[in-house]
């Protein structure tokens, strides 16, 4: 799947991505604030609805639950199939949260927080890798965007090569079989 849509919860999401994915990357292909949920779904929605082209969607699953991910996954691409098939749609749920690509790996964490991190600081950005931010970097969410330009280029190379950077990646440039799955941390 060659996708020219994503599609995000809110503008934090949009700024974050289109920060870390290569701008060659994003040449004809256009990142979409949804504006919650809903919004979002909305979103995706109608653009399958209305062009033929492909798009991803990217939202966070709000839980580590494993059970109410997959919920949240479920409901998302029966919402989908209603207005497009399923090769023309990817959904990429990020437990529990868009910040959990920054926690993907250690060394990437580490490079943006400027020091070694404890195994429960790992464990609690697990879990809640926004309010882990805020917590380490004493900073609010809008200042996310900030501290990525601090970040050493061989972290963003590390960044960009996460479970989570590399299936959006994929599925912007290549065509092919779309491989819809969940996201965890």
């Amino acid at each position: 799947m060659k996708a020219k849509y994503v599609i995000t919860e809110g503008e934090l999401d949009k700024a974050i991505l289109e920060k870390i994915l290569p701008v060659k990357l994003l040449q004809g292909v256009k990142v979409i604030a949804g504006g919650g949920f809903s919004s979002a779904l909305s979103w995706a929605t109608s653009l399958l609805s209305t062009t033929d082209e492909n798009i991803v969607l990217v939202v966070d699953s709000d839980s580590t639950d494993d059970m109410t991910t997959q919920e949240r996954y479920s409901f998302l691409n029966l919402m989908l199939r209603r207005s497009g098939t399923p090769d023309r749609f990817h959904i990429m749920v990020l437990v529990p949260e868009i910040e959990t690509i920054f926690f993907q790996n250690k060394d990437v964490a580490e490079s943006l927080v400027g020091r070694k991190l404890s195994e429960i600081e790992l464990k609690l950005a697990a879990n809640s890798p926004k309010h882990a931010l805020r917590l380490l970097l004493n900073i609010e969410p809008q200042g996310t965007l900030d501290i990525l330009d601090k970040l050493a280029p061989e972290a963003w190379t590390k960044l960009r090569s996460t479970s989570v950077i590399k299936e959006l990646m994929d599925q912007i440039q290549h065509s092919g079989t779309s491989k819809n799955g969940l996201q965890a941390a």
